[in-house]
Formats: structure tokens, sequence, C-alpha cells
């Protein structure tokens, strides 16, 4: 399988860089072959779709790959050069360019992206199925409650897994695909093969916010 690409908004490439993300979640759609006006099937671990082509039921595969295949990287990215026309990439994950104007990640070219992930695992479950353990792999922080005391609103940390949720739902509840649903999502573990520096003009990363607040 030819190598994929795969999004990832600008808080979790800084997780990625970081090392506190090494999972992601991706929800199981129809394919390109596939009738959409019938539902997606799961039985056994594996996903089925109905072909328009043949009208019989077809298995559906993890469209970024299986392990030991790479993935590479889209994040929100810009060129941008210095007095002397020397030039270079630069990322908004970095969160030290001051633009207005950021290309989207998604027309990042393969030339442009720093990132290239190799899949250790796929797996097919339902979202709610993410351990706490998982969450933190996900690159989550934790979730939290705002309750009053007789000092008045104290801030109280609950889990990783809630932390996610949150964050899955700020991304994909307006996709219809919100945690309350329990969509059926590619379970996909990695690790980083390679990164390199942003650019010539780029090559210091800021450390923003830890994403596992203790």
């Amino acid at each position: 399988m030819k190598e994929q690409p795969i999004l990832f908004s600008a808080p979790m490439v800084h997780a990625i860089l970081e090392d506190f993300k090494d999972q992601t979640r991706r929800v199981v759609t129809h394919p390109k072959w596939a009738d959409r006006s019938r539902p997606i099937e799961f039985d056994g671990g594996k996903a089925f779709a109905i072909s328009r082509r043949s009208g019989c039921l077809a298995e559906i595969l993890c469209p970024y790959g299986f392990p030991g295949n790479s993935i590479w990287v889209k994040e929100t990215w810009g060129w941008l050069e210095d007095p002397r026309g020397i030039g270079g990439f630069i990322y908004k994950a970095d969160g030290k360019w001051d633009r207005t104007r950021w290309h989207p990640s998604i027309f990042m070219p393969r030339a442009a992206s720093r990132i290239t992930l190799e899949i250790e695992s796929v797996r097919l479950e339902q979202l709610q199925c993410i351990s706490e353990s998982d969450a933190i792999d996900e690159g989550a922080p934790r979730g939290w409650y705002v309750r009053d005391t007789p000092d008045g609103p104290e801030r109280v940390q609950t889990t990783y897994r809630a932390g996610f949720a949150h964050l899955w739902d700020e991304i994909n509840a307006e996709r219809g695909y919100a945690w309350s649903t329990n969509p059926w999502v590619w379970a996909i573990a990695f690790r980083r093969a390679n990164s390199r520096p942003s650019s010539k003009i780029a090559r210091s990363r800021v450390h923003g916010s830890d994403f596992r607040t203790p």
C-alpha cells in the first residue's frame, strides 16, 4: 500500500513532536466504492459495506494502511523567506510565527511535510471503548469541571478519558460523530519514524503547555 497522508491539528502535531501522542482515532466511513445509501456493517472486528458495482458485501480496509506502512502528517503550514532570499516551510504548531494567513493542512504537499509516522497496529472499535491509558497516548489533557466550595469556585480535574471526549467533540460533533453517538473508529497506534526541522529559518521548536496536566 502506498504511503498515505493524515491530517492533524496544530495542538496534536505539537503533542506528536513532544512524544506525548502515539495513537489516533478516525471515524469509519464509506469508501468510494461503497453504496452510501446502505449502512456499514460491523462483525468479528471487521467492517463491511455494499459495493455499488457488484451489490455484494465487501470488507472495508483501513484507508491509512496497516502495521509497517508509513503515513505522512499534513498540518497547517506556510512559506517564509528572509532578507537574503533564503526560504523554508514554517508550521503553525511551532507557535512562533506571527502570520495572518496560513495554508490549510489539507493543501499541504508531500515535500512540505516534516513528520512521517510508522503504523504499529490498527484495530476496529467503538469510540467509547477507549481506555484511560489509550486517552493518554492520544495526547489528551485531563478533563475537568468547576465545583462550588466555601472559598469559591474550584476547578477539579477528572480523567484523561473525559479530556479526550471533550477534544473529540470539539472536532467531530458538528460532523455528526459526537462522543455520545459512539461511532466506530479505526484506532491507529504509531511511532514517529522521522521529523525534520521546520526550515533554515525555523529550526527551533517552541515548547507549549504540557498536554498531560498533572
